[in-house]
């Protein structure tokens, strides 16, 4: 595999349907209550303050949603720069 088979394969980019992200957002928040389940479970008793378990169930799905966003905006921007210099590179030979 060559660099120009690297190229090929990123600047399509990666479709993601409703589907595949209600269900990766499904499944932080099903983490999300688990996490909140065990903290209730082991910490429950003790009386801390913090109030950090009320933001389990919001911050599961938020994280999962910004790691979604950065993961499939950020390659597809240096493959595009890439697949750019690739061409360029290729012309000037």
């Amino acid at each position: 595999m060559n660099w120009q088979d690297i190229v090929n394969l990123f600047s399509r980019g990666v479709l993601l349907s409703s589907v595949d992200i209600a269900t990766a957002l499904g499944f932080a928040l099903l983490c999300s209550v688990v996490a909140l389940l065990m903290y209730n479970y082991f910490y429950g008793r003790e009386n801390i303050g913090a109030g950090v378990q009320r933001s389990f169930l919001l911050m599961g799905p938020a994280i999962c949603a910004l790691f979604l966003s950065i993961q499939f905006s950020l390659p597809l921007i240096q493959m595009s720069t890439a697949s750019t210099r690739a061409h360029n590179y290729g012309r000037a030979q």
